[in-house]
């Protein structure tokens, strides 16, 4: 093999290369900016996260301390911020909502919406966190473990919050 050949394959496997590095570097970046933003809206409330996670387009924080919850949902541009005081819920649930598209010889089922649900004692009025909407995300990526794993974690600190009440 001579030079000119390895020179052209080596230009070749950067051009492969480079836009996967370029997208590892801009999700880095982006992920890195969301996770600031979720530790600012934090100290904001006079708090700090115990815990946070990514996923797709929304970032979830929790300060067990003060048992307060926060969600950053959008890019940067666009972000939509909550807060949410657990001591203030009275009740907690996922909301999914999935569709059965029914064929022959299979059925198959796909999740068209996620929401964690909260209802407080002051009103009946529910505060909704969109996890996942059909409409606005082409597929999911880890939003129904990420709703089973924190949906745990926030039925404990309710549960904790009843056990201190009585």
């Amino acid at each position: 093999m001579d030079s000119g050949s390895a020179i052209i394959g080596a230009i070749l496997l950067a051009i492969c290369i480079v836009p996967f590095v370029l997208m590892h570097i801009g999700r880095s970046r982006r992920e890195k900016k969301m996770i600031q933003a979720l530790h600012t809206l934090a100290r904001q409330h006079n708090s700090s996260m115990s815990e946070h996670e990514l996923c797709g387009d929304f970032a979830i924080g929790i300060d067990k301390t003060n048992k307060k919850l926060f969600f950053l949902k959008g890019t940067n541009n666009n972000q939509k911020p909550a807060v949410i005081n657990l001591s203030e819920i009275e009740k907690f649930k996922i909301d999914s909502l999935s569709g059965i598209t029914k064929n022959a010889s299979e059925n198959a089922a796909w999740t068209k919406q996620i929401d964690f649900c909260f209802i407080p004692f002051s009103s009946k009025n529910e505060l909704r966190l969109e996890l996942y909407r059909e409409e606005l995300n082409e597929q999911l990526t880890g939003e129904l473990e990420l709703a089973e794993k924190w949906s745990k974690m926030i039925q404990e600190q309710l549960t904790i919050r009843k056990k201190m009440a009585v």
